[in-house]
């Protein structure tokens, strides 16, 4: 696993499921508790050197999907997420640009994977209200020879 706990962080185990670390005691192969009672290695193995449910794989992440809303996942890939289906394990159906579809968990975790993935959803994509243009060598110079003799505040003003 590629997490290290820390006492006051929350987790989700392999089942979706949020526990908080609340104590840690050293040398011990358990090292951290969580509210539960359940103890874990520092990696957040239930159970050293055996795969269970209730290993803990990643952090949580505060996020919750919703229909109409863009997101970025570990890759960097936009999807936005059109469709909810409350009867489905991964309920939020969503589509890359590339228009292939998915489905992901509340949390953004995608489905059928238990283990942090590439395609877990991490963050809302804030659409920028600014267009990015480009200008030809030639704009940009004429705009740096008309700019000379004014202050950076005559300039802003005219922009």
């Amino acid at each position: 696993m590629s997490i290290k706990l820390e006492v006051g962080k929350t987790y989700l185990n392999k089942l979706g499921q949020k526990t908080t670390i609340i104590k840690y005691r050293p040398n011990s192969l358990y090292p951290y508790r969580d509210e539960f009672g359940g103890t874990f290695t520092e990696n957040g193995y239930y159970q050293d050197g055996v795969e269970s449910l209730l290993d803990l794989i990643t952090e949580e992440n505060g996020l919750k999907l919703e229909v109409g809303k863009t997101y970025l996942n570990r890759s960097g890939e936009k999807v936005t997420i059109h469709k909810y289906e409350p009867s489905y394990a991964f309920p939020f159906i969503g589509a890359y640009t590339n228009g292939d579809e998915t489905s992901f968990r509340e949390d953004g975790v995608w489905y059928s994977n238990y283990s942090p993935s590439d395609k877990d959803l991490i963050s809302e994509v804030k659409e920028s209200y600014i267009q990015e243009e480009t200008y030809t060598k030639e704009q940009v110079l004429k705009a740096i020879k008309l700019a000379r003799g004014y202050s950076n505040d005559e300039i802003l003003k005219m922009i």
